[in-house]
This record gives C-alpha cells, structure tokens and sequence, in this order.
C-alpha cells in the first residue's frame, strides 16, 4: 500500500515489497501445509492507486477500485511480489478490483495470462466481487464475455451467477468464447479440487495439518 487513504490497507503487508514476499510464501505455505486452499490477492496494484481516480459505486470513490499509473520497471517489481506465493503452491488467485494504466484489471488479458504462460501459474483464476460488472464493455453480456475471454476461470458473480452462467453457456455455442478457454477454466477448477481432496472430503472433515520439512 502507497497511500494511506486508501482504506483497504488492512488487505495488505504493507508497502516494502521484499516483506510481502517473505510475509505471503510462509501464509502460503502455511495454508497449504493445514489443507487450506490459498489465494493471494489483489492481482494487481491495488494498493498504488492514484487519489481521486476510485471507482464510484454506493459511496463517492475517491481512490478504492481506482487507477495505478506504474512504468514496466514498477510491474516488473509487483508482478515478482506475485511470483513468490505462486511458486510456494498458491492455488488461486483473485484479481483486483482497480485499474492499470486506464484498463480495469478485470479485462486486462495481458497480465491475466502472464500468470499462466510466463509466471508457472497452474490454478485457477477467480474474480473479485460483483467486480466483472464494473469493466468497461457497456451491457453486462459483453463484460462477462470479455472477463472469461481475458482468462479469469470462475467468477464470484454474487447476485447474477444463473445470468452469468447462461451468458457463458451461449457464448460457448456462437463462438464467442472458445470451447478451449472453458476447457481451461474447467480444468484449473477441477484439478485444485482434486489435489485439495475437495471431492473426497467435500466438508472438509478429514483435513490434518501437518508441516512438511522446509518449514
């Protein structure tokens, strides 16, 4: 987090990045170790978005869900910030509500499929909040296409999740969303799941933490 007004510093370690990288792998590893499934968040910059650029929803947004204005020199550094808990076995992982450089990080498909093609990522994506419906396509079919186009592989669709899923049901029959990006979702989903043993202790009765020898 920069700015202390932003009031979702509470979601964070802080703003020195090598702490955050120290602070998520042991959380992540933890979490594994207790049979937790474990998604950090907010993919990203959340927390270097600019005083007066905050997405207004119920309240004036003065900078929560706002823009971060950032050089490739200073994505480079928070895109490594990520790496560490995905290469400690992070699962999921969330995207942020904000924007980067003008473009809502939920339709940002460049950095969404950095995580899969360059950054080792091999769970699945998930959105944040309702956050789908603040992107920027005008109707909410084209949002939701664009989103799972963009490579997010389940979204927290809270209140429209029987619209979101026929959108997406239709899109796949006309074309507008692969049969291989559902495939990809499909199978991110099912196979964090499986290695969770979601399927074969689904209330998760059974779980035994245990902490394996690097600590």
């Amino acid at each position: 987090s920069v700015d202390p007004r932003w009031g979702r510093t509470y979601e964070s370690y802080g703003s020195d990045l090598e702490m955050i990288k120290d602070l998520s792998t042991q959380y992540t590893k933890g979490l594994i170790d207790g049979g937790v499934i474990a998604c950090p968040k907010h993919f990203f910059a959340d927390g270097n978005v600019v005083f007066g650029t905050g997405e207004n929803s119920d309240a004036q947004g003065l900078i929560d869900r706002g823009n971060a204005i950032l050089s490739d020199e200073e994505i480079a550094e928070l895109l490594s910030v990520y790496q560490a808990p995905i290469d400690a076995g992070a699962q999921t992982i969330m995207i942020s509500h904000s924007s980067l450089n003008g473009l809502k990080m939920h339709e940002n498909a460049e950095y969404i499929q950095k995580l899969k093609n360059e950054m080792g990522f091999e769970g699945f994506i998930v959105s944040d909040w309702n956050s789908v419906q603040n992107t920027s396509a005008s109707t909410y079919k084209e949002q939701i296409i664009n989103s799972v186009n963009a490579g997010i592989d389940m979204l927290m669709e809270v209140d429209d999740y029987d619209q979101a899923m026929q959108i997406i049901i239709e899109a796949q029959k006309n074309g507008d969303i692969s049969s291989e990006r559902i495939d990809d979702a499909v199978e991110r989903i099912i196979k964090v799941k499986l290695d969770a043993g979601i399927f074969d202790d689904p209330f998760c009765e059974n779980i035994k933490t245990e902490m394996d020898s690097t600590g």
